[in-house]
C-alpha cells in the first residue's frame, strides 16, 4: 500500500520512514511532483532544487540503511522537505533576492540555519518566492512573477515570505523558512492557513541571510500545524544566542494547555483593539473573536489592557526601519538604478530623507516602549491580537507607502523583538483562511507553543487539513 505522504505531522513522517513505511527518496519525490503541478499557477518557487533533493534523500536512505552498523540516529527532521526563502543562502545556488540585482549572485556556503537544518536530516527542496529583498512587492517588474494565494490564486498570499507561505500551503514542503522584518512570517501564516513563529531578536541566526533592517530582521518557521512548526524551530534555534529562561510552567500545567485547558492562563487583548476597530473587516474580526471565545470557554481570563500608542510605535518603527534599510541599499540602487524594482527603489530612497535626530530619537522611543510592552508581558501569559487586519485581498502592486500611512499590528513584535506565533483560526464562506497571532514574553517560545497547540486542540482546523486540494 503507498503510504499517504501529505498532511501528516513531521513526527509522524519521521516514524514511518525509521518503520521502513515509506523512504526519504519516496517522499522527496512526491513533494516533486505536487511542485510540478501547481509552480506555474502559484509561483511559490524561484527555484526547485530538485537534483540536490534527489541526492539528499538517496544518501539520506543509505545513511538509515546502514545505520545499525555505522550508529547513525537520524535527526528530528530526518526525510522532511523544506524550502527556504530566496534570501537564505544556500551552497552552489544563487541568492537571488527575487531581485534582477542578485540572479547570479552564487552563495559560496550555507547560511548558519541551513546548516542546522541539513544537520536535522532535512530536505532542501527548493528557494521560495518572495518580495526584492523582502521588501519589493509584491510587484510584476520582478525576475519571478508574484506568488499566488493556493485558495484562490487571484488573492495575495501575504508577504514578504510569500512562496514560504504558497509551498506549505500548496503541498509543495512540509515546512519552510521566512523572515520577518515587519510581520512576514506571519501574514502569508494568516493569509495562507499556516501556523508561524517570529521568534525572539537574535535566538535564529542571521549568518549567511540578505539583510534588510538589521535591528528588526527576524527568521523563523512556517508550517501546517503547531507540532510542526516548534519542530522545526527547536532545529534552528541558536543555543549560543537564546536565553537560558525555561517554561516557568510544571510539566502537567503545560501538558493541560496543550490539550486546551486553559484554566490559570491570563490572556491580554488592547482596549478598543489598539484603535484599529474601525479598519479590521468582518472576516478578521470574527476570527478574533471565536478565538477569544475559545480561550474563555476553556477557562482563560481575558483582561483588557492599554498598551503603548500603536501611533507612537508604529512612527518609531517607521524611522528605524526606513533609515536601517536606506544604509544597507541606497548606495547599491542609486549606482544601478535599473537592476531594482520600482517599487523597491522608491522605498529604499525614502529612507535617506530620515536624519540621525530621528533615527536617535526613535531608538529611544523603541526603549521607552520596549520596556511598557515588557511590564505587560510580566502580569499576562500572551498578548492576543488579529493575524492581520483584513482577509487576503487581491494581488496587485501595491501602494509603495501603505506601510508608512497606517499603524501595522505585526510590526510590534518586532520592534519590541518579543516572540510571535500566528495561528489560523476559520475560513470565511469563501473559503480564505484568516487567523490570529499571540505575541509573548522575550525567550517565551515554548509558552506560545504550548498555548498555540490548545488552540490549535480546540479549533481543530489542523484535523481539517488546511491543504488546498485543487
Amino acid at each position: 500500500m503507498t503510504y499517504a505522504v501529505f498532511n501528516q505531522a513531521i513526527v509522524t513522517l519521521r516514524q514511518a520512514l525509521l518503520e521502513k513505511e515509506t523512504s526519504v527518496l519516496d517522499v522527496t519525490q512526491a513533494y516533486l511532483q505536487r511542485i510540478d503541478t501547481t509552480q506555474a499557477e502559484l509561483a511559490g518557487y524561484t527555484r526547485v532544487l530538485h537534483d540536490t533533493a534527489i541526492q539528499a534523500a538517496v544518501a539520506s536512505d543509505a545513511q538509515l540503511a546502514n545505520a545499525a552498523i555505522s550508529g547513525y540516529v537520524p535527526g528530528p527532521l530526518f526525510g522532511v522537505p523544506i524550502s527556504l526563502k530566496d534570501t537564505i543562502d544556500v551552497a552552489g545556488v544563487p541568492t537571488t533576492a527575487c531581485s534582477h540585482s542578485q540572479l547570479h549572485a552564487t552563495a559560496q556556503q550555507d547560511a548558519a540555519l541551513v546548516t542546522q537544518l541539513k544537520q536535522a536530516g532535512a530536505i532542501i527542496i527548493g528557494k521560495a518566492n518572495c518580495h526584492e529583498f523582502a521588501f519589493g512587492g509584491p510587484a510584476f517588474d520582478l525576475p519571478f512573477p508574484p506568488a499566488r494565494n493556493p485558495w484562490d490564486p487571484q488573492l495575495f498570499p501575504g508577504g514578504s515570505s510569500s512562496g514560504s507561505g504558497v509551498t506549505v500551503a500548496s503541498g509543495g514542503a512540509m515546512a519552510s523558512i521566512g523572515t520577518d522584518t515587519a510581520g512576514s512570517i506571519r501574514l502569508p501564516s494568516t493569509h495562507c492557513g499556516l501556523v508561524g513563529m517570529k521568534p525572539t531578536y537574535g535566538v535564529v541566526s542571521l549568518d549567511g541571510i540578505r539583510p534588510l533592517s538589521l535591528s528588526m530582521d527576524h527568521a523563523g518557521p512556517l508550517a501546517s500545524r503547531v507540532e510542526d512548526c516548534r519542530a522545526v524551530y527547536q532545529a534552528i534555534v541558536s543555543t549560543s544566542d537564546a536565553s537560558p529562561v525555561q517554561p516557568v510552567q510544571t510539566a502537567s500545567n503545560r501538558q493541560a494547555r496543550r490539550s486546551g485547558d486553559f484554566q490559570g492562563v491570563r490572556v491580554a487583548i488592547p482596549h478598543q483593539l489598539w484603535g484599529q476597530q474601525a479598519r479590521i473587516d468582518d472576516a478578521a474580526m470574527a476570527a478574533y473573536q471565536q478565538a477569544i471565545d475559545v480561550f474563555l470557554a476553556q477557562g482563560a481570563e481575558i483582561l483588557e489592557v492599554t498598551p503603548p500608542s500603536l501611533e507612537a510605535l508604529h512612527a518609531a518603527a517607521s524611522i528605524i526601519m526606513m533609515s536601517e534599510v536606506a544604509r544597507v541599499f541606497a548606495p547599491k540602487v542609486r549606482a544601478d538604478f535599473d537592476s531594482y524594482g520600482e517599487v523597491f527603489r522608491n522605498r529604499v530612497l525614502v529612507g535617506e530623507n530620515v536624519s540621525a535626530d530621528a533615527y536617535l530619537g526613535a531608538c529611544q522611543q523603541r526603549l521607552i516602549i520596549g520596556r511598557q510592552m515588557m511590564a505587560l508581558l510580566e502580569s499576562v501569559d500572551v498578548f492576543l491580537l488579529p493575524g492581520s487586519l483584513s482577509v487576503a485581498g487581491p494581488l496587485r502592486t501595491v501602494d509603495k507607502f501603505y506601510f508608512l500611512k497606517d499603524p501595522n499590528l505585526n510590526v510590534v513584535a518586532n520592534f519590541t523583538g518579543q516572540p510571535a506565533l500566528a495561528l489560523p483560526v476559520t475560513q470565511t464562506p469563501q473559503g480564505i483562511p484568516t487567523g490570529i497571532q499571540l505575541i509573548g514574553a522575550h525567550y517565551g517560545e515554548d509558552d506560545l507553543f504550548d498555548i498555540g497547540e490548545g488552540l490549535e486542540a480546540q479549533l481543530r482546523f489542523a484535523e481539517s487539513s488546511f491543504m488546498p486540494t485543487k
